[in-house]
């Protein structure tokens, strides 16, 4: 049988009561988020210029941007180590014009550095320096930065950072250098790690989850001082993945550890295709669980989205989404609410209100 979306919602049993539906329509996430004390919002490209529909729905239920790609390296630096802003201050502006606040993605981040870091013939440290600097400095007005974007990984050093160009050229200690000169320069701005770590059973994500809290308790062993945990939370669902006992563990490490946290860039994805699951019901409770269990801990300060509407969402390019019954975004093409969406919703109207944290850096 070939159903479509919105009476699919209407066959979950519940998900959400029609006065919050209300709230969603007439309000936007952005103001049940604002209730809790959570900052709501998503990623966006291009899109956000060419389309005043999606535009205008993006100022609707958005408080925060974040570049998918206008601000990380590979996009700004050029082969002669010149900077090229357009983008990024394309979006800067139109987050300044529309009181919306802009997060930075991100400063270091060694998957978009790889060819400049083997070519560049230059002093690396002194040339992230500068680049840390030169950023920060122009858009002032960004007061989260991702500092550090996927350092961590299982087997990596110390247990925890990822063996990569620019771990094996400058070692485990340039974390807390680049911490150290992040912190003289930009005093006042919230320094995050932004990690892709996921709520799985499988051995992998086990490990992954690990390597992430060795990465904390190093960070507080040594004093480096970065506040905030970023968890990207590209989710998948297959069926009995969500290993809850585990996830919730880890997320009350994480405050014991004394970090706040981002959600910074939710979506949903089918997984591989033979993990594929057609049962939207069955994602939609593990998504809302997920949501409640991450925010139940009332230190998850920031809830970004990796795209808003499912059309303009880069999961979407996949063609094995035509074989499920769910989209990636909170909204579907249409831009009604999507499985994503509602719960997001759902998960706000239950989760406690963001406390902060009490551990002093």
């Amino acid at each position: 049988m070939n159903i479509d979306r919105r009476t699919m919602l209407k066959m979950m049993g519940g998900l959400m009561a029609t006065p919050f539906l209300d709230l969603f329509e007439s309000q936007g996430i952005k103001a049940l988020a604002e209730k809790k004390g959570i900052s709501f919002g998503s990623s966006v490209g291009n899109e956000l210029y060419r389309n005043a529909k999606f535009r205008r729905f993006v100022l609707h239920h958005c408080k925060v941007l974040t570049p998918e790609n206008q601000l990380k390296w590979k996009a700004i630096v050029q082969a002669n180590q010149s900077y090229n802003f357009r983008a990024a201050d394309r979006l800067y502006d139109f987050c300044r014009f529309n009181h919306l606040e802009m997060r930075g993605h991100a400063l270091i981040f060694e998957k978009s550095m790889t060819n400049w870091i083997a070519s560049c013939g230059c002093d690396v440290e002194k040339q992230i320096h500068k680049h840390i600097k030169t950023l920060v400095a122009r858009y002032e007005n960004v007061t989260s930065w991702d500092l550090f974007n996927e350092i961590s990984e299982d087997d990596g050093v110390g247990g925890w950072l990822r063996k990569d160009a620019l771990s094996q050229r400058m070692g485990i200690n340039y974390v807390k250098g680049f911490t150290e000169m992040a912190n003289r320069i930009g005093a006042g701005k919230e320094w995050v790690v932004n990690e892709w770590v996921g709520p799985y059973k499988d051995r992998f994500f086990r490990k992954k989850r690990k390597a992430v809290l060795n990465m904390l308790e190093h960070m507080r062993e040594k004093d480096i001082a970065i506040p905030t945990l970023g968890i990207q939370s590209h989710l998948k669902f297959s069926q009995e993945d969500y290993d809850q006992k585990d996830w919730l563990a880890f997320c009350k490490n994480c405050k014991d550890l004394g970090f706040q946290v981002k959600i910074t860039e939710l979506d949903v994805s089918h997984g591989a295709k033979k993990q594929l699951n057609n049962d939207a019901s069955y994602v939609a409770k593990n998504l809302q669980r997920y949501l409640e269990d991450t925010l139940s801990f009332a230190n998850v300060n920031s809830l970004v989205c990796w795209g808003l509407v499912d059309a303009y969402s880069y999961s979407m390019s996949d063609d094995l989404w035509e074989q499920v019954n769910f989209g990636s975004a909170p909204f579907a093409s249409d831009y009604s609410h999507d499985i994503l969406g509602h719960a997001i919703v759902s998960a706000l109207n239950n989760c406690p209100a963001y406390e902060g944290i009490s551990a002093s850096l």
